[in-house]
């Protein structure tokens, strides 16, 4: 189980609170993320000039990640992965409070420079791609022996990689013999430093949650207070989270994995026609829709998975006459009893099921005097 944390700047044009100055350069807002795979398990907001680097942060996000996470989750071994910006000592020893591993993007200093070059051409072993392969232009090796680890906690490694940079890539002035060297620490005991520095790789992809989370709502904070902010952000989490629980289970092929704008075109923005009969729900659909057969098989998976069994909920006793109920409190504004209203009963007693939803395919013609479908 692997968790990627991820500092993302929100921009924006106007003032709001707590928008301030980030560490990109823009005026906004600085939300921390945690991610398992495509889902977003955590993640807060803000404010801009929030550091990419804050611990305290880094923690809270994570117990909130793992909130999230099932029982047999916690009882198997999770990794915590980031780029440099959560290696802090702090954050390193809280995971290993609590018996998570860590893979940290690693700064360069001068030291670990000088001994990146001072190592020989056979201290290098070749990198390896996501299915194994040899990496063509990468090496890897471990500067765990030549570099003073003792602040980090015990069984910390230090390995760094080397690669030559893409054609057309620029170079900076610290990489020198056309090379571009990046380092990361783990505390994982595996012999393979390939292996690991393959998996740290990895961490990239959560550079593809970010974006995909931007377009579900949380690249357009609408609101001037920061705690109204606050909440469209964590409904653009559940947004984004219920798109890709959607993709998983129903959808295929490319639909599996586009992003949300292509989604909503294809599978929301087609003229369909909802009809009711016997307390059955169809849906309607174009034929001449590209992606018709798509929502069809979406909605024949969807029809197919396992159904929650609602329990009607006990009705609450009213309060005795003679205790006061504590919940109830005066209207400020009309002096008087707040009503409660009774919740409505469930859509089929004998059963407490919903009405099932079938979708057809058919070709629609309008008729002279309307245009819709």
């Amino acid at each position: 189980m692997i968790l990627d944390f991820d500092a993302t700047p929100i921009s924006i044009h106007s003032e709001k609170e707590q928008a301030a100055g980030h560490y990109k350069g823009g005026f906004g807002f600085n939300p921390l993320l945690a991610s398992c795979g495509r889902e977003v398990l955590a993640g807060v907001l803000r404010p801009g000039n929030a550091g990419a680097n804050n611990a305290e942060d880094h923690l809270d996000v994570l117990e909130l990640a793992l909130e999230q996470l099932p029982e047999s989750a916690l009882d198997g071994e999770i990794l915590a992965r980031s780029d440099s910006a959560g290696a802090s000592h702090v954050f390193a020893s809280g995971c290993r409070e609590t018996r998570i591993r860590f893979s940290l993007g690693y700064a360069i200093n001068q030291t670990a420079r000088e001994q990146i070059l001072a190592l020989e051409e056979s201290a290098w072993t070749p990198a390896v791609n996501q299915d194994g392969q040899p990496r063509e232009g990468a090496w890897v090796t471990e500067l765990t022996e030549t570099i003073n680890l003792d602040s980090w906690p015990q069984g910390t490694r230090l390995i760094c990689r080397r690669e030559r940079p893409h054609p057309g890539a620029q170079l900076s002035f610290t990489d020198l013999d056309g090379h571009r060297f990046q380092c990361f620490i783990t505390d994982q005991d595996d012999r393979d430093i390939a292996a690991l520095e393959a998996m740290h790789r990895q961490h990239a992809e959560v550079e593809d949650r970010v974006k995909t989370l931007k377009a579900s709502g949380a690249g357009h904070l609408p609101f001037q207070a920061f705690q109204p902010n606050a909440a469209w952000f964590e409904l653009a989490l559940l947004a984004h989270d219920i798109t890709v629980w959607t993709q998983q289970l129903l959808l295929d092929g490319e639909h599996a994995i586009s992003e949300p704008k292509r989604l909503r075109y294809r599978i929301l923005h087609v003229a369909w026609q909802i009809t009711r009969h016997a307390r059955r729900t169809t849906l309607h659909l174009p034929a001449d829709w590209p992606w018709a057969a798509a929502i069809l098989r979406a909605f024949r998976r969807l029809d197919a998975l396992p159904r929650l069994r609602l329990r009607a909920q006990p009705t609450p006793a009213p309060p005795s006459s003679t205790e006061p109920d504590p919940a109830a409190q005066h209207c400020p504004k009309h002096g008087q009893q707040p009503t409660t209203s009774a919740k409505a009963p469930p859509a089929n007693p004998s059963t407490h099921e919903p009405a099932r939803t079938t979708a057809t395919s058919q070709r629609t013609h309008p008729k002279p005097s309307d245009t819709s479908p």
